[in-house]
């Protein structure tokens, strides 16, 4: 298990709330985080300026499939934008918390 972020575009802060809440509920990230942005983008051949929010998960990539199905589930875009990326360094104690948070509950 490798420590990973992925970052997902949301079309408001309850969107990104909801999706970040069920991720770390449902043991599939650690912890997220959410600010708004102003995007840019190409969609049906227009160029787009909007206002969204940005939700950043801290996971592991074993959980990365997973997400990707619960995110595009409660995710309100056709085609949301979700991109992991490897954490290559970390603080000491940082990647033994992570894995253990997205673990199976004990019971």
């Amino acid at each position: 298990m490798k420590p990973v972020e992925i970052t997902v575009t949301c079309t408001d802060e309850d969107e990104a709330v909801r999706i970040m809440r069920h991720a770390v509920e449902h043991r599939l990230a650690a912890c997220g985080q959410t600010w708004p942005i102003r995007s840019c983008y190409r969609w049906e051949e227009e160029v787009v300026l909007d206002r969204e929010y940005v939700l950043l998960l801290k996971s592991v990539d074993s959980h990365f499939e997973a997400l990707c199905e619960m995110i595009r589930s409660l995710h309100s875009y056709e085609l949301p934008s979700i991109v992991m990326v490897p954490l290559d360094g970390t603080g000491t104690g940082y990647v033994e918390w992570l894995v253990d948070s997205t673990a199976p509950a004990v019971t």
